[in-house]
């Protein structure tokens, strides 16, 4: 998300266009959230995690996989739909997870610290990656930067889920 939040606004801003649909180029991430997070956690809590969170990165390495060659605004909209889906759905179910399984809480303060510092770390260097791949290479280098990134972090918690599946 840090190259979105950085690449897409610089993006409408270079586009010339204003409106609704330059908005929702960014603003549909939050959108879906709004109208399907309570639904995807009670799918996560009511289904088995594992394929829930399975689905979820399916729906992201799908979404990242279509980012840098569509920059179009109702593209980037439709895209942004899939990857905000997969995004509630693959977090739901890790939200679940920790819930379950955390029977002893003494390190529950390091966890999200932990959490949260690896967070802003990516929303640290994601920008300064992507201001250079986009002034310098255009609006589809910086986001296949974020594309092959996240699809490979994605392949690597889907090979997770399923080792964990397994057992």
């Amino acid at each position: 998300y840090g190259v979105i939040w950085f690449v897409i606004p610089v993006h409408v801003v270079n586009s010339g266009l204003n409106g609704l649909m330059e908005g929702l180029q960014l603003g549909i991430y939050e959108v879906i959230t709004i109208f399907i997070a309570g639904y995807t956690g009670y799918l996560a809590d009511k289904y088995n995690w594992k394929h829930i969170h399975s689905l979820g990165w399916i729906f992201m390495i799908i979404g990242l996989i279509a980012l840098p060659f569509y920059a179009w605004p109702v593209s980037l909209i439709i895209i942004g739909i899939i990857i905000g889906i997969g995004n509630n759905l693959s977090s739901s179910a890790s939200k679940h997870t920790l819930g379950f399984y955390d029977n002893d809480h003494d390190e529950d303060g390091s966890f999200s610290a932990t959490s949260k510092m690896s967070m802003n770390i990516g929303y640290g260097i994601a920008p300064i990656l992507a201001g250079y791949f986009y002034f310098n290479y255009g609006f589809s280098a910086a986001m296949a930067v974020a594309s092959v990134s996240c699809s490979f972090l994605g392949l690597l918690m889907l090979s997770c889920t399923s080792i964990a599946a397994a057992k």
